[in-house]
C-alpha cells in the first residue's frame, strides 16, 4: 500500500514541474516589478526635491531685486537654474512659466518649472519622465532698521556679559549674513550702564563746563547729564546738556559713564564694526534703561539723520511703511535713577576723578523709562524685550509693558540668551521675506 502511494506521489510531482516553473517566473516578475517601481519612485522623489530646491533658490534670486522688468527676472531665473542643473545629476532640460506681481512693498513671484529625469523602466524604453514643481516667493522691499539696546551694568559681570556678547554677535551675524536682506538691513548698537557713552560726533550736545578737571583725562568722557525728572520721553539733536563728571557708584570698580570702547554705534551694516564694539564691552555701574531706550529711539528717528554717523547720511530713514524699525532691549534688572556727584564730593581738597558718590537726582528712573518706551512705540517702532535671569515680578511686568505686544517679551535663563537672540533675528528676517 505504501509502495503504491509513493509511486502516485512521485508521478504527481513529476507532472507539476512545469507549473512550479511558471509560478516561479510569475513571482520573479512581480519581484522585479516591485523593485523597479520602488527605484523609480525613489528617483522621481529625489529629482523632484532637487528641482524644487533649485527652483526656490532661483526664484528668490529673481525676486529679491526691486524695479526689474519681467524679462530681467526671467533671465536671472534661467541663469541660476541652468548653472545649478548643470551640476545636478538626473535632471535635464528646463521649461518654466513665471508670473510676477509687484507693488510698493513686496515682489511676489510664482514660477512653475519642468525638467526631465531618467527612470528604471523608462530608461530601458529610452523615454524620460517630466518632473514639474512650483515655487512662490514673496520678498519685502522695505528697509529694516534695528537698535540693539544692551545692558552692560555691573550685575552683568562674569558669565552673564560673556553670554550677552555671544548672543549679540549671533544676532548681528544672522541678520547681516542673510543674502535675502542684503542692502536693506542696518543695525545700531546702544550699550548702557548708568548711562550711554556717545561718539565724538555728538559733542555739540554738551554745554561746555567751566573746567575739565572733573574728567580723568581732561577731555569730554562722552556722557551727558540728562535732567531726568519723570517727564522726559525722548531726545532731539538740538538738545544741550550739562557735563557728567567721571565717577563711580555702588562700588569703586565700574564707572557710571561707560568706559572707552562702549560708545553708541549708529545704524550701519558693517558687521566687523558692530562685533568689535560687542567684543570690547566692559561693565558700567547703574542700570539706566530709561536712557538706553531714549537713545535706542533716537538712532531710529529720522530727526537724527546724519548726526550720529556721517558714513550713512541717508539713515535713519523716514517713518513709513517702507521701513520697519525695531528696538531690542535686553536687561537683567530694574531701572536705577540717575546719579551725579555733589559739589562737595568733587571738591579738589577731597579727591580727584573718578569721584565716588551715592547721590541720586531724587527720581528712580521708572517714570522716564515708561515714557521713553511709549514715545518709541508712538513713532511706530516695534519693541522686543528680553529679561535675562530676571525673577522679580515688578521688574518683569515693567519690561513686558515696554514691549509692543506681550509675545514680544521673553525671559531668558542661563545658556539660553544666544538662542533667544538668534530666534529674534530670524523672526525679524521672516517679517521681510516669506516663501
Amino acid at each position: 500500500m505504501n509502495s503504491k502511494m509513493m509511486k502516485l506521489l512521485t508521478k504527481y510531482r513529476d507532472e507539476q514541474d512545469g507549473s512550479i516553473a511558471i509560478m516561479s517566473a510569475i513571482c520573479m516578475l512581480f519581484l522585479i516589478l516591485t523593485v523597479g517601481l520602488s527605484l523609480d519612485y525613489s528617483r522621481l522623489s529625489q529629482a523632484s526635491a532637487r528641482l524644487k530646491a533649485t527652483s526656490d533658490f532661483a526664484a528668490l534670486a529673481a525676486a529679491k531685486e526691486s524695479d526689474l522688468t519681467l524679462e530681467e527676472r526671467k533671465q536671472i531665473f534661467e541663469d541660476v537654474m541652468t548653472a545649478s542643473l548643470e551640476y545636478s545629476s538626473g535632471l535635464d532640460g528646463l521649461e518654466y512659466n513665471m508670473n510676477v506681481v509687484e507693488d510698493d512693498f513686496t515682489v511676489t513671484l510664482n514660477v512653475t518649472s519642468t525638467s526631465e529625469t531618467e527612470l528604471f523602466f523608462y530608461d530601458n524604453l529610452n523615454e524620460d519622465v517630466a518632473v514639474t514643481v512650483s515655487s512662490e516667493v514673496q520678498v519685502g522691499k522695505e528697509g529694516v532698521e534695528v537698535s540693539l539696546v544692551l545692558d552692560i551694568s555691573s550685575s552683568m559681570s562674569g558669565q552673564r556679559v560673556i553670554e550677552l556678547q555671544e548672543a549679540a554677535r549671533r544676532f548681528v551675524d544672522t541678520l547681516l549674513d542673510d543674502d535675502q536682506l542684503e542692502g536693506r538691513v542696518s543695525i545700531a548698537l546702544v550699550p548702557y550702564g548708568g548711562t550711554v557713552k556717545l561718539p565724538a560726533e555728538l559733542e555739540h550736545m554738551l554745554n561746555p563746563p567751566e573746567t575739565t578737571d572733573n574728567w580723568v583725562d581732561g577731555t569730554w568722557n562722552g556722557c551727558l547729564s540728562l535732567p531726568l525728572d519723570g517727564t522726559q520721553s525722548a531726545l532731539t539733536p538740538e538738545d544741550v546738556y550739562d557735563y557728567l563728571p567721571d565717577f563711580t557708584s555702588y562700588s569703586r570698580r565700574d564707572p557710571w559713564c561707560p568706559a572707552e570702547g562702549n560708545e553708541l554705534v549708529g545704524l550701519t551694516d558693517d558687521k566687523d564694526r558692530l562685533n568689535a564694539t560687542i567684543d570690547s564691552f566692559s561693565l558700567s555701574a547703574g542700570t539706566g534703561s530709561d536712557v538706553g531706550v531714549m537713545w535706542g529711539h533716537a538712532v531710529l528717528n529720522p530727526a537724527w539723520r546724519g548726526e550720529i554717523d556721517d558714513v550713512h547720511e541717508d539713515l535713519p530713514r523716514d517713518f513709513s511703511d517702507k521701513t520697519k524699525k525695531i528696538m531690542v532691549l535686553m536687561t537683567d534688572g530694574g531701572v536705577t535713577g540717575q546719579r551725579h556727584p555733589g559739589d562737595w564730593e568733587m571738591d579738589e581738597a577731597h579727591e580727584t576723578p573718578p569721584f565716588h558718590t551715592s547721590t541720586s537726582n531724587g527720581y528712580g528712573g521708572n517714570s522716564d523709562f515708561v515714557l521713553a518706551c511709549d514715545a518709541a512705540k508712538d513713532d511706530g517702532i516695534e519693541i522686543f524685550t528680553v529679561g535675562f535671569l530676571m525673577t522679580k515680578y515688578w521688574q518683569i511686568t515693567r519690561l513686558e509693558a515696554c514691549a509692543t505686544i506681550e509675545s514680544n517679551h521673553t525671559i531668558a535663563d542661563t545658556g539660553a540668551l544666544e538662542d533667544t537672540f538668534e530666534n529674534l533675528a530670524n523672526s525679524i528676517s521672516s517679517l521681510r521675506v516669506s516663501r
